[in-house]
């Protein structure tokens, strides 16, 4: 069984994944961010939790 879906659904995540990788192209893995916040969170660490919500978000559909 496959899922109707809108055609122009194709666009709307077009721009999504667009969006992400716009996001990510500004995130250095290796920096240190939230640091005036008293935080200390590496660049790699933001895109593996970004990743890590969307792929959970994905799953639940």
């Amino acid at each position: 069984m496959q899922l109707n879906t809108d055609p122009h659904e194709h666009l709307e995540r077009s721009f999504g994944t667009q969006a992400i990788k716009i996001g990510f192209a500004n995130v250095v893995d290796t920096r240190t961010y939230g640091e005036n916040k008293g935080l200390a969170v590496k660049g790699s660490e933001i895109k593996k939790n970004i990743m890590d919500a969307i792929n959970s978000l994905s799953r639940i559909g």
